[in-house]
Parts: structure tokens; sequence; C-alpha cells
């Protein structure tokens, strides 16, 4: 074997040169005496500038006096008739994705309308893959026990 070292350690720590004389002990220090910054004049040392300014941005976008609740930001509630027209457009769109499927698998019935029991169904299959269900012969599972106890806290919340 070598007598060559395989790595070169290299002390970066900072000293001064009257605490190497002494042998490495350091000396208790006097903090520093610094002049405050001016007003205008950024303070010395490290600053995240980028939080800053967009803090800076929400007090200029914010009127001065009281700070408006989370509820008075919300636009206002739909109206029924614009309701019935969403639900309408949803439904025109949902029939033309059902024609171009058909189009496309002449062989596959209508879909069943969605309902509670697919609800819950989809939270077990969920479940069961974050427990490892679907994995492959000779592989390790790979399971994800925080997201299935999640997912089936929402199902004890459903029950």
């Amino acid at each position: 074997m070598s007598d060559t070292p395989k790595f070169e350690v290299i002390d970066r720590r900072k000293m001064k040169a009257e605490e190497e004389k002494e042998g490495g002990q350091q000396a208790p220090r006097e903090p520093e005496q610094t002049a405050p910054a001016a007003p205008g004049e950024p303070s010395p040392g490290p600053r995240l500038v980028v939080n800053e300014t967009r803090h800076e941005e929400a007090k200029d976008a914010a009127p001065a006096t009281a700070a408006p609740g989370l509820l008075d930001e919300l636009p206002p509630a739909p109206t029924a008739a614009e309701t019935s027209e969403q639900k309408a457009a949803y439904d025109a769109s949902a029939q033309r994705l059902e024609d171009l499927i058909r189009a496309q698998n002449p062989a596959a019935g209508p879909q069943p309308t969605m309902g509670f029991e697919h609800l819950v169904q989809q939270f077990y299959v969920t479940a069961m893959l974050q427990m490892g269900a679907a994995t492959q012969e000779g592989q390790r599972p790979r399971v994800d026990i925080v997201g299935a106890r999640a997912t089936i806290d929402l199902l004890g919340v459903l029950a």
C-alpha cells in the first residue's frame, strides 16, 4: 500500500496570529463596534432582498388605513342565471367529450354517472397504491405510509 495520503486536510478556521502562537486557545473577543447605517443605506451583513421587495410592494398596494379582511377581497357569488349558464356549458362540453371518446372506441358504452360510491372507490384505490399494492413481482414495494394514512383519514371523514 502507498504511504501517500488519499486526501489532504486544510484548516480553514480563521485565527489571528497571536492565537496561533498561544496554541490555538481563543481569547474572548470584544464585540466589534460598527457605526449604525444611515436610514437610506443598507445595513452590513447578508440580507434577503427578494422577500423585502415583495413585502414593500404589498405595503404600497395596501391602503394606509385598516387592512381589508379576506372576505372583503372575494369576488361576489355568481347569480342563479350565471350558475345555470355555467352548468349548461359544462354539460355541453362533457357531451362533446363523450361523443369523441365513443367515436374512437365504438364498443365502449356510455360512462356511468359519478356518484358517492365512485368517490369512496377512488380513495380506496389511492390508499392501496400508496401502501404498495400495485408493485410488480420481484420489485420492492414503494410505500407512502404518510400519504396512505391521510387517504384513510379522508375516508374516515366521509364515514
